[in-house]
């Protein structure tokens, strides 16, 4: 029997790695290479794989250089999928700050519209695109075949727009075509958003293109990063606690008041609980909540005319996170691995607001501004982000 199977979708540890040959070693039945390759030799496709190299760390969670294929993942004119949730303070939902049940989950991650202009508040889907125009083959899954939930960002349009993938067959057969909407880092992407359930969109759901390119969802979150406590240069300091009402200090009608320090620059220190996935069944895992450790901590600053990504203005004294190397991302790249949910582990960094501002030419005095606390994969590009509100004092 191969390792890998359809409930584990790979996360399975494996010692052995392929040789290159095109044999069957151990006469398990099992090839030593899989089409389009097998490192970890556990039966799974390395393009299906959600842990390629068998060390129990998912593929988009670890670094590049611990990644067999990252430079397939990281090819910009590779297909590739990675999944956003990113939610107002009062909708956070994670493990360790209060009880989370499936139906809370479910209702996070299929999010609601809003009368227009729309504004989706739930998951959605990136996809990088080796070419434009491009047909999707979804193999069936309810949120982007006829009939289903999902729905697009049209070119120039409002989020999210018509009905996938009735919107844009053009030839009736059932497949929708994929046209950039927005140009990421990545190369040209095309958003979905599947307006489904946590239990409808998984970690090993593969879209294929009609020229045959596959992918396959890394994994995705089932909760948000949680802010659990704060303090500032000029002073002020407060606990968050979970569930938040929606006038809580930090939502919009009442953000955070910060005031500059001494030296007139704007620092918060944020104690941080990291996002969770459930274990995976088959997978030694047990049951319940995983903390998801080896991510990119990110931190971004919104108002109503710019948003800016800080990628200066950090500092930190925890000893699981280490500077990212790529100072164009900035932030700290946590060491810790995954593990069963836990209140007691937390991680904690300074951001420098105003030092943040400065390396991008901007500054802020007066009024309120959206931060951004994002828990990021390394090389896929899944995120989960916390949105906190401030205000200068």
């Amino acid at each position: 029997m191969p390792l890998g199977n359809g409930r584990n979708f790979g996360l399975v540890r494996s010692k052995r790695r392929s040789s290159g040959s095109n044999v069957d070693s151990n006469a398990d039945g099992v090839p030593d290479r899989v089409e389009g390759g097998d490192t970890d030799l556990d039966g799974v496709p390395d393009a299906l794989d959600i842990d390629e190299d068998g060390d129990l760390v998912l593929n988009n969670a670890e670094a590049r250089a611990g990644r067999a294929t990252a430079a397939r993942a990281q090819n910009p004119a590779a297909f590739h999928v990675f999944s956003q949730l990113g939610v107002k303070l009062e909708r956070s939902l994670n493990a360790n700050a209060a009880q989370v049940t499936d139906a809370q989950i479910d209702g996070l991650v299929q999010g609601t519209t809003t009368a227009p202009p729309f504004q989706p508040i739930g998951m959605f889907l990136v996809f990088t695109l080796p070419a434009n125009d491009l047909e999707l083959d979804c193999g069936g899954l309810s949120y982007c075949t006829n009939g289903g939930s999902g729905r697009i960002r049209p070119p120039g349009g409002f989020d999210p727009g018509p009905s996938f993938p009735s919107c844009c067959d053009a030839d009736g057969d059932g497949f929708g075509t994929m046209t950039a909407s927005q140009t990421g880092p990545g190369g040209p992407e095309w958003q979905l958003y599947p307006l489904a359930t946590a239990s409808q969109i998984r970690s090993g759901d593969v879209f294929v293109t009609s020229r045959g390119e596959t992918a396959a969802l890394n994994f995705v979150f089932n909760t948000t990063p949680a802010l659990t406590s704060w303090s500032s240069t000029g002073g002020q300091s407060g606990q968050i606690t979970y569930p938040v009402p929606a006038n809580s200090p930090g939502t919009d009608p009442n953000p955070l008041t910060i005031t500059p320090g001494p030296d007139g620059s704007l620092s918060m220190t944020l104690q941080m609980w990291r996002p969770q996935r459930h274990a995976i069944a088959g997978a030694g895992e047990g049951s319940g909540f995983i903390d998801i450790g080896h991510l990119l901590w990110t931190a971004r600053l919104v108002t109503q005319q710019t948003v800016i990504d800080c990628n200066a203005g950090y500092s930190t004294a925890d000893p699981n996170l280490t500077a990212n190397p790529d100072p164009q991302l900035g932030g700290f790249i946590d060491q810790a691995r995954d593990s069963p949910a836990d209140a007691a582990h937390t991680l904690a960094f300074t951001l420098n607001l105003s030092a943040c501002l400065a390396a991008k030419g901007q500054s802020w005095t007066t009024g309120d501004i959206q931060l951004e606390l994002t828990a990021r994969s390394q090389t896929g590009g899944d995120n989960s982000s916390q949105e906190v509100m401030l205000r200068h004092g």
